[in-house]
């Protein structure tokens, strides 16, 4: 158990290095960082690439947020979210958006692990679930 804490901190360690100035992973990087272990593989090498795999895995999505909303977006809106997004978190994100008819009205946003949402199928639900 005490190797695999050691394996994951060195993981860790490793996709920190994998970050640019920004904070968004550096395919440029990484690269290094899998040349430097192919070439000198530590003791436990699968597990670290497995931990450093779920580590950027991690990065990537904070970088990349998914807009659903019901009905037209404007192209202003959605570069406000992205602009206020990435105002928040200090760093660049990039977003996506697609319709979702099953909001029935509103708007979804998911970056990571974070969901913000204001729509007529979250309202109903919650109201479902009040107890009265």
């Amino acid at each position: 158990m005490q190797q695999d804490k050691i394996l994951k901190k060195y993981s860790k360690k490793l996709a920190q290095i994998s970050l640019n100035k920004e904070g968004a992973v550096d395919g440029e990087r990484v690269t290094a960082v899998l040349e430097c272990l192919k070439q000198e593989p530590p003791k436990g090498v699968r597990k670290i690439l497995q931990h450093y795999k779920n580590y950027i895995a991690q990065e990537l999505g904070k970088t990349h947020a998914t807009i659903e909303h019901a009905g037209d977006l404007e192209a202003s809106t959605v570069g406000k979210i992205q602009e206020s997004l990435s105002g928040r978190f200090n760093r660049s994100v990039q977003v996506s958006s697609s319709s979702n008819p099953d909001l029935i009205a509103g708007i979804r946003v998911t970056l990571a692990d974070h969901v913000w949402e204001q729509s007529v199928s979250n309202s109903l639900k919650n109201l479902l679930h009040q107890e009265l």
